[in-house]
């Protein structure tokens, strides 16, 4: 559990600071605070506004313990050349079929 009793001591991170410290999008870290994976403030914002986001260090240690404590899967996070010319070759494919059908279909 985090302590959150002291928070004159806490140092708050922006959206932006947490995506540059974990080196992912802005918009994937707001996606983790809205899903309630990534524990966060919001601060202020209303009907027009939406308002400014805050963790804590602690709230970012807590999430990268929970979350990230696996190491990753290569083979998701980095395509093979093999991979990759297999999804060329399969769009190609797919595309000359395509070419076809619509050859074969009659004109209205």
């Amino acid at each position: 559990m985090i302590d959150d009793t002291q928070p004159e001591n806490k140092v708050f991170l922006s959206i932006k600071d947490i995506s540059k410290r974990l080196n992912v999008s802005d918009n994937f870290v707001y996606q983790q605070c809205v899903k309630g994976v990534l524990e966060h403030y919001a601060l202020g914002g209303s009907l027009k506004k939406r308002g400014a986001i805050r963790c804590s260090e602690e709230q970012l240690q807590q999430y990268l313990i929970n979350h990230h404590g696996q190491k990753p899967n290569r083979t998701q996070v980095l395509p093979t050349v093999t991979n990759i010319a297999t999804v060329i070759t399969t769009a190609s494919n797919v595309s000359e079929q395509l070419t076809r059908l619509m050859k074969k279909r009659k004109p209205a």
